[in-house]
């Protein structure tokens, strides 16, 4: 064979090889897209009701209980439902939900029955606080109690401060209200003689309109702590105060002296 026939050869075997691997390359797959992945739908507002660690109502804590579940249903932005009366359907649905978890087994056939959630919620007032009559009469017992209302003999200012708050809101469960600014003059009108100046003070330079009785504590504990810092057997301004039996020695050795 000629030297121009090889020549010619080797082209075309080049040019079957270059076909076979463009025919090659055609055919293979091309690559797939990555695969997307199935992302699960968030259940943490579907399983909040279940996670909850809800408070138990019972015969004696219907105050704690009401306070507690009022936060928790505020929330979850439901709160409106009670307070209101008027709300979406699943958030009616998810509030009477929520009361049932934190209610008794045995007062659930009664409240799931209920229209709504604000009229289980009313419910379960009447039936632990008492129908409008008993209410009244228990609101006028927390009135009188509210009116003679004194510091008890060697009481803190932080236990008188809790006995105070709690009547307060008894008062307004029981649709008794008393307005903050009456109850904080009324703080300020029965402590003891030694805040006296303290008093006078915080009616001068503070202003009693926005003043909650946690402040007021803490700022009459101030003087309180002052006080208890004070050396036994003193009084402001240094003066050494002596027993009977420890003044009638001195005066002996006075007399004696004399």
């Amino acid at each position: 064979m000629t030297k121009g026939g090889d020549d010619a050869s080797k082209r075309a075997a080049a040019e079957a090889d270059k076909d076979g691997k463009n025919s090659g390359a055609a055919s293979s797959p091309l690559p797939s897209a990555p695969r997307a992945l199935a992302v699960p739908r968030s259940t943490s507002d579907a399983g909040a009701s279940s996670s909850t660690a809800w408070p138990v109502l019972t015969r004696m804590n219907y105050n704690t209980w009401s306070l507690l579940m009022k936060v928790i249903l505020q929330v979850r932005h439901v709160w409106d439902v009670i307070d209101t009366g008027v709300g979406e359907y699943d958030d009616d649905r998810a509030t009477l939900e929520a009361i049932l978890r934190a209610v008794p087994p045995e007062m659930i056939p009664m409240l799931a029955v209920k229209d709504t959630a604000k009229e289980a919620w009313d419910a379960i007032k009447t039936i632990r606080v008492g129908a409008d009559r008993v209410r009244d009469s228990k609101a006028q017992n927390f009135r009188k109690q509210y009116e003679d209302l004194r510091f008890k003999s060697g009481e803190s200012v932080d236990d008188f401060g809790l006995r105070l708050q709690e009547l307060v809101h008894q008062l307004d469960i029981h649709g008794d209200p008393i307005d903050d600014k009456k109850v904080i003059l009324k703080y300020l009108r029965i402590v003891p003689k030694k805040y006296k100046q303290m008093v006078r003070s915080i009616e001068s330079l503070l202003d009693l309109n926005t003043m909650s009785i946690e402040e007021l504590t803490g700022r009459l504990k101030v003087c309180e702590e002052d006080d208890e810092d004070e050396p036994a057997g003193t009084v402001g301004g240094g003066q050494l105060l002596l027993t009977e039996e420890q003044w009638r020695p001195c005066m002996k050795h006075r007399d004696g002296d004399g």
